[in-house]
């Protein structure tokens, strides 16, 4: 047992300390072609967020006006509907919002004769197909960003994290919870590793051992690192929680690191997920006492 133990220990430690990277920068796409799309996706992601907030919002001012009896059912005499509504539509706008990202990424790279999957690793092929090794990646990645996460809130000169949505989450109970759980747990971890990871962190990378950046980086790690820093920033950024985004880089570093070394998408989803779910979970717990 304690032999197991020792490799597994050895194993963590040379991951962190002396990772194999696994994952080939090989983003066949030039920068010109890189911006067009992200800038594509980009416009994409606003556009379902804010398109089905504009629409709700036209049907409410049309039912004040033609309805307001369907109005009042809708919202509840006391506006006791508004929490579930709210929910309901968080739900909608990032499912939109990242869908039509995802949709459109798989789309241009089919175009051009590239397969989704593999491109972006969206595969356990590096580890040989062992959920077993993806697994303890994730966990040591999490463990990791926590001990990270509590450095950070020791720094006199940052605000603590407003941490809205987790009080927001934690206001809610029932079906509005599970829907947030499963959004927070299982949807967003999807779907943002696609868009940041498997998308913009492999353009980046690719695009950062070319050219003339290429030359001023000089190797492949410095240019590995350079994308995790700068999809790390965007990624904390796209956020827009001003107070959480010192949190929010380190572990979108982390997850850049993650998919970098393990060579599979699967694994930062994996991470994402666990780092979600574990606050969920906590929420969950805090509301049962």
């Amino acid at each position: 047992m304690f032999n197991t133990i020792g490799r597994f220990c050895s194993k963590a430690v040379a991951a962190v300390i002396n990772p194999t990277v696994r994952l080939k920068a090989d983003f066949p796409w030039t920068f010109t072609k890189m911006a067009k799309h992200y800038a594509v996706t980009f416009a994409l992601y606003l556009a379902g967020t804010f398109v089905p907030m504009l629409l709700f919002l036209a049907i409410m001012i049309g039912l004040s006006f033609a309805a307001p009896h369907v109005l009042v059912e809708l919202m509840g005499p006391q506006m006791e509907n508004m929490t579930a509504i709210t929910v309901g539509m968080t739900v909608i706008t990032f499912l939109c919002g990242f869908g039509l990202q995802v949709w459109y990424i798989a789309k241009v790279l089919r175009a051009d004769g590239i397969s989704f999957r593999q491109m972006l690793a969206l595969n356990l092929d590096a580890l040989q197909g062992s959920w077993w090794a993806a697994t303890w990646r994730a966990a040591l990645t999490v463990a990791l960003g926590v001990a990270c996460g509590q450095l950070i809130q020791l720094l006199p000169f940052l605000p603590a994290p407003n941490q809205s949505i987790a009080k927001f989450m934690g206001s809610l109970n029932g079906p509005s919870l599970l829907a947030m759980g499963l959004l927070a747990a299982v949807a967003a971890p999807v779907l943002e590793e696609v868009v940041f990871r498997g998308f913009l962190f492999s353009m980046l990378r690719a695009q950062f051992t070319r050219g003339r950046l290429g030359s001023f980086l000089g190797s492949q790690n410095a240019a590995d690192w350079t994308a995790s820093v700068v999809s790390g920033a965007i990624f904390a950024v796209a956020h827009m929680e001003p107070s959480a985004m010192p949190a929010l880089f380190i572990f979108g570093v982390l997850m850049a690191e993650l998919y970098r070394r393990s060579g599979s998408l699967v694994c930062p989803m994996l991470a994402h997920g666990i780092n979600n779910g574990m606050g969920v979970l906590l929420i969950v717990l805090s509301q049962a006492h």
